[in-house]
C-alpha cells in the first residue's frame, strides 16, 4: 500500500488524532494534494497517521494553512497512512530508507526502536520545550533525550453509563471489588458489563491492576530499574492483571462466544462506543475525551469518566496523545526547525486558551474540562498513574499486553501470559 499524499492543511489532522499509543482508529483522508506553487520553494514531508473524526482538526488545519501563507518560500506536504492499516511499520521504513520525512507523528511503541536506530532529533533545542510539565515531559524523553514535542495529553480511564447501573440498582464503584460485584450482578441479570474492542478494552484494566504496583509503588524507579535489569520479573509484575482479563473473558463479561478471531476485527471505536452509548454495556475502557464521540452516537445518554478500578482505588493511565518529532537526518534542518517553532509556539497558545487536550501539558497550565470528566480527573490529581509506557524501561508494555490479553479469547491462560512475558523480557535485558 502506498502512502497518500494530502495537502498541507491536511497535515494538522494528524496532529489532532487521537491516536494514544498507537491503537486509536484512523482512517484515510480523502483530500488530495496541492502542489507546491514554484520552483525554488522548499517542500517539507510530513509523514502522519490521519483520523478525519478528530475535533480539532480544523483549529490545526489553519495553523498549517496559515504558515504556508505567511511563508511562501516553504511548502508543507503531508504523506500519511491510517494506523489500523500500518504506519507504525511504513514510518520505520521510510525513516531507515532515508526516504526524507522531515516531520513525523510517532506513536508510543515506536519510539524505542526508532530511539535505537537515531532517528529522532533533540526537540529540546526548541523554546517551548522548557514550558512542558513534568508528566507531559516524562513521556516526551528517553534516556534524558527529548525525542518529541507533547502537542496533546489525554488519559485511558473508565466510562460508566450511569442509566445501565441505574436499571440494576447499583452505585458507581470505587474499587476493584465494587467493579466487579457490578459485572456479576449485570451479567447474572442477562446484560453485558463491559464493551469491548480490540485493544484498549483489553489493555488499560490488565495493565492498571498489573502495573499500578511498580507506579504506586515508594519508589517507583528503583522497581523500574529491577524491571531493566530483570531482578524484577515483568510478567509476575502483570499477574493480577492477567488474571483479571481471564476473569472477563471466562465470565463473559465482555460478550459470549467471542474468538480472537473474532475480537480482532471489533476496531476501536467501532463496536465499543455505540453499544455503551446506547446501554448495551454498563463499562468503557478508553480516553478522557471519548464523551464527544458519545454525544455523536446518542446526545441523550447520562455517562461519566472515572479511573480505572484497582485494589485500592482507582488509577488512570495518562498518556501524550500526539508526539511530534523531526528527522534528525533531514535535509531542510533550519527550514523545518522553523515550521515546528511555528507549529509549536501557536500550539501552546492554543493550551493556554484551553482550545486543545484534555490535560495540562505546561507548567502551572489549569485544567478546563467538562463535568462528565470530573471524577476522572480528580483521580488523575490524587491518585497513582500508570504511564501508557514508560520510555525508560527496555522493553514495552502497552502492544505487548495487548497481543498477550487477547490470545486469551481462544483459551490461552493468564499463566502462559505471566511466562511468555517474563522471556520477553529476558530478551531484552539481554539485548537478544
Amino acid at each position: 500500500m502506498r502512502a497518500r499524499r494530502l495537502t498541507a492543511a491536511a497535515a494538522t489532522i494528524a496532529l489532532s488524532a487521537t491516536l494514544l499509543a498507537g491503537c486509536a482508529p484512523s482512517q484515510e483522508s480523502n483530500i488530495t494534494t496541492n502542489p507546491a506553487a514554484s520552483q525554488g520553494v522548499t517542500e517539507l514531508t510530513f509523514f502522519a497517521p490521519v483520523d478525519m473524526s478528530a475535533s480539532s482538526a480544523k483549529y490545526y488545519t489553519s495553523l498549517i494553512d496559515q504558515f504556508n501563507a505567511d511563508n511562501p518560500d516553504v511548502h508543507v506536504a503531508l504523506e500519511s497512512v491510517s494506523t489500523a492499516e500500518g504506519f507504525n511499520g511504513f514510518l520505520e521504513e521510510r525513516l531507515d530508507g532515508g526516504q526524507g520525512d522531515d516531520v513525523f507523528i510517532v506513536n508510543a511503541d515506536s519510539v524505542k526502536s526508532l530511539y535505537r536506530k537515531g532517528h529522532f532529533y533533540d526537540m529540546s533545542t526548541f523554546s517551548v520545550f522548557d514550558h512542558v510539565s513534568d508528566a507531559a515531559r516524562a513521556q516526551s524523553t528517553i534516556d534524558g533525550f527529548a525525542y518529541c514535542l507533547p502537542f496533546s495529553m489525554n488519559a485511558y480511564c473508565m466510562y460508566v453509563n450511569t442509566a445501565v447501573l441505574d436499571r440494576y440498582k447499583l452505585d458507581v464503584p470505587t474499587n476493584l471489588d465494587e467493579f466487579l460485584h457490578c459485572c456479576e450482578v449485570i451479567k447474572a441479570g442477562g446484560g453485558t458489563p463491559i464493551a469491548l474492542n480490540r485493544w484498549y478494552a483489553l489493555t488499560v484494566p490488565a495493565m492498571a491492576n498489573g502495573l499500578a504496583s511498580v507506579y504506586g509503588a515508594d519508589d517507583p524507579q528503583a522497581m523500574v530499574a529491577k524491571l531493566n535489569s530483570g531482578e524484577l520479573k515483568v510478567g509476575d509484575v502483570m499477574a493480577e492483571g492477567f488474571a483479571l482479563m481471564e476473569r472477563f473473558i471466562d465470565s463473559g463479561w465482555y460478550g459470549d462466544g467471542l474468538t480472537t478471531e473474532t475480537v480482532e476485527g471489533f476496531k476501536a471505536g467501532d463496536k465499543d462506543i455505540p453499544d455503551f452509548s446506547h446501554g448495551d454495556a454498563a463499562f468503557m475502557f478508553c480516553t478522557a475525551d471519548t464523551y464527544e464521540r458519545i454525544d455523536t452516537e446518542n446526545p441523550s445518554a447520562t455517562v461519566i469518566a472515572t479511573g480505572v478500578p484497582v485494589k485500592d482505588g482507582m488509577v488512570t493511565l495518562p498518556a501524550v496523545s500526539v508526539r511530534l518529532s523531526m528527522n534528525a537526518h533531514s535535509d531542510n534542518i533550519d527550514t523545518t526547525r522553523r515550521f515546528i517553532e511555528y507549529l509549536s509556539n501557536s500550539e501552546m497558545q492554543g493550551q493556554r486558551a484551553g482550545e486543545t487536550g484534555v490535560l495540562p501539558i505546561l507548567k502551572g497550565q489549569d485544567f478546563d474540562t467538562d463535568s462528565r470528566i470530573e471524577p476522572m480527573v480528580a483521580v488523575y490529581q490524587q491518585a497513582t498513574q500508570v504511564p501508557i509506557e514508560d520510555m525508560s524501561l527496555c522493553f514495552t508494555y502497552w502492544d505487548t499486553i495487548r497481543e498477550l490479553c487477547i490470545k486469551m479469547f481462544d483459551g490461552y491462560s493468564a499463566e502462559q501470559a505471566v511466562a511468555d512475558y517474563n522471556a520477553i523480557q529476558a530478551a531484552a535485558v539481554s539485548g537478544a
